[in-house]
């Protein structure tokens, strides 16, 4: 049922429209940036990253998307 109401709510809301598609990807490819440094750094500076990509992710725009996308990169909650 989860499923169903989520499609319906992309519908209703229009979510999939290209302006909208587009500022999601800008903000996963800056992320995707931001974790690609987390995974080559060394401390401190791993952890200073860490907690700027979490609190990133928590307050910045399009955070199901951005949570969705370091979850499946294995980013540590």
């Amino acid at each position: 049922m989860g499923e169903k109401r989520g499609e319906v709510t992309v519908l209703l809301l229009d979510l999939n429209r290209l302006d909208l598609v587009r500022s999601r990807m800008e903000r996963i490819t800056k992320i995707r940036g931001l974790v690609s440094r987390w995974y080559d750094a060394n401390e401190p500076l791993k952890g200073i990253l860490a907690e700027s990509i979490r609190v990133d992710a928590n307050e910045g725009e399009f955070t199901a998307a951005v949570v969705a996308y370091l979850e499946a990169v294995g980013f540590p909650w």
